[in-house]
């Protein structure tokens, strides 16, 4: 048995993973789902990694799995404990003392694409109609539903201040590509994960697998933690 912790991207929350939730579960694995105070305008990836890290406690050799922005967390908790492994999902990764505004500037498939709305309190929102666009458009209709409701303001303070990491951390990492992305650029993310030395792995799925593929999604987790990957570091699903 493995622990996963999971951790959402923007404008998400611990709800986003409770079609995956149960599908990891049935494979005798131990899941926290984290809630990220994603709406606080005065919290930013040190504060939601001290969160992932305290519900960890007491629970060794984890693995924690970032969807999109929560990307910039998973390696700052690498850098705070031990890990087994980081799991990038069609995820931002950080670089030392530079904020995700700079590297989007430098590098345009990294920004998550689409129309937002300013809120003028430091959040921004995701219309319904470009969240299906871009995060659900592979999702049945029950699932579309589900995320719409619960969709969150999601504070700019993330991306735009630099990652409080220092150093790279040394932990292995694994990168689920999702082929079909449309908010988060598939090129970025293959190059990412190259950049990381990282097993890579690709879903043709949307932003969204652990929405529209979770019993798929859980395989593939499930075969990172127990160490069932293919030789071959690239693997692609259907």
């Amino acid at each position: 048995m493995s622990t996963f912790a999971l951790v959402h991207g923007a404008h998400h929350g611990a709800w986003a993973w409770s079609y995956l939730v149960p599908a990891l579960e049935r494979r005798g694995h131990e899941v926290v789902a984290v809630d990220l105070p994603c709406e606080d305008v005065t919290a930013g990836v040190s504060r939601y990694a001290r969160i992932v890290v305290d519900a960890l406690a007491g629970r060794d050799d984890a693995l924690v799995v970032g969807h999109s922005l929560g990307g910039l967390v998973v390696p700052v908790v690498a850098s705070i404990r031990s890990l087994r492994r980081m799991v990038f999902i069609a995820a931002v990764v950080p670089e030392p003392g530079r904020s995700l505004a700079e590297q989007a500037a430098a590098d345009p498939r990294m920004r998550a694409r689409g129309s937002k709305i300013d809120n003028s309190d430091g959040t921004q929102s995701r219309p319904p109609d470009e969240a299906v666009r871009r995060y659900y458009h592979d999702c049945d209709d029950a699932a579309r539903r589900y995320a719409l409701a619960r969709l969150r303001r999601q504070a700019r303070t993330p991306a735009l201040e630099p990652s409080p990491l220092a150093l790279w951390p040394a932990v292995p990492a694994t990168y689920i590509v999702c082929a079909h992305d449309r908010a988060v650029d598939p090129a970025y993310q293959r190059d990412a994960a190259r950049r990381l030395g990282a097993e890579t792995i690709e879903l043709r799925s949307s932003h969204s697998p652990f929405l529209s593929r979770p019993a798929e999604l859980a395989r593939v987790l499930d075969a990172v933690a127990t160490g069932q990957t293919a030789p071959d570091p690239t693997r692609v699903t259907a």
